[in-house]
Formats: C-alpha cells, sequence, structure tokens
C-alpha cells in the first residue's frame, strides 16, 4: 500500500471539480492518455470510465469504477490496468487553511501486481502518485485562479507546500 498526501492551493470545491470530472483523469493520473468513455453520472457510486495507460505501442485499454463517493471529501475507485493491477484508489479531500490537504493511497490487490508484496509494489506507486497529485495541484489551482479564488500568497502550483 502506499499513501502520498500534499497540500493544494485550492480549496476542496475546486480540487472535487477535477475528480467530479471523468476526462480530467487523463491529464493528472501519470500514464493515462485517453478517457474515451465515461458515465454521464461520474463519479457516482457504481459509475465508470475507461481510459487508456501506457506508452507507445504498450497502450492498455480498462477502466476505473467508483466504489464509494462522499460529494467535496473522499472517493474511492476500483482501478483496472490489466494484467498488470487492480486494486483501490483512495482520495481523501480536507480543508487545510486556504488549500486543500489531498491524500491518495493505493494498494495493488491483483493483476500481476497482486503477486507482489506492498513493500515492492508501494514505492513505484508512490512517486507516480506524488507526481499525479502535483498534476492535480497544478489542474485544481488554475480552476481557482480562473475563477479568481487562488489564494494570493500561494505562487501558483510550484510555488505550494507539500
Amino acid at each position: 500500500m502506499a499513501t502520498v498526501k500534499k497540500w493544494i492551493a485550492a480549496s476542496p470545491d475546486d480540487v472535487w471539480a477535477v475528480l467530479a470530472d471523468a476526462r480530467s483523469y487523463a491529464f493528472w493520473v501519470v500514464g493515462s492518455h485517453d478517457v474515451p468513455k465515461f458515465d454521464a453520472t461520474w463519479p457516482a457510486i457504481g459509475s465508470t470510465f475507461h481510459h487508456v495507460q501506457g506508452h507507445g505501442p504498450f497502450k492498455l485499454s480498462d477502466t476505473t469504477t467508483v466504489v464509494e463517493c462522499q460529494p467535496g471529501r473522499r472517493l474511492l475507485l476500483e482501478v483496472r490496468i490489466r494484467p498488470f493491477l487492480t486494486g483501490p484508489v483512495e482520495l481523501v479531500l480536507e480543508p487545510d487553511g486556504e488549500g486543500t490537504c489531498v491524500s491518495l493511497t493505493e494498494r495493488a490487490e491483483g493483476g500481476l501486481g497482486g503477486f507482489f508484496p506492498g513493500f515492492v509494489t508501494g514505492p513505484p506507486i508512490a512517486v507516480r502518485n506524488a507526481a499525479a497529485l502535483r498534476r492535480l495541484a497544478g489542474m485544481a489551482w488554475a480552476r481557482a485562479a480562473a475563477l479568481g479564488q487562488a489564494p494570493d500568497d500561494a505562487g501558483g502550483p510550484r510555488g505550494q507546500r507539500g
């Protein structure tokens, strides 16, 4: 299991708006390139989006489904990149000053990744997800800035703490 956290210079509503747009996952999830199809009810429980992961000739198409949803606070997903990985991904948003602390936890339970213990799969997942949270931070901050709601002293997505 791997958990990473990041403070984002945007409100929980701005971060949630990015998470609630299934198409955004193609931009902030590392390794994802496209979300060609998604349920209009995303992120309602049971809703799914189809995604393309990988690079060059090594691309896989699979799905991500919402298992639990507390709008503006928590999203639990079942992610599939078969045959390599299946497992839960949890995103938790907590207000923190003028921003949001986002916690992302992922566990490889199935696929080839499920054969390895967490101390093997955890570190590379954590590195990938730390980069994903940096991208999510940039998107949420840009949304807040476009709406004139970004904190003045945050310095943009690169000036954020965490």
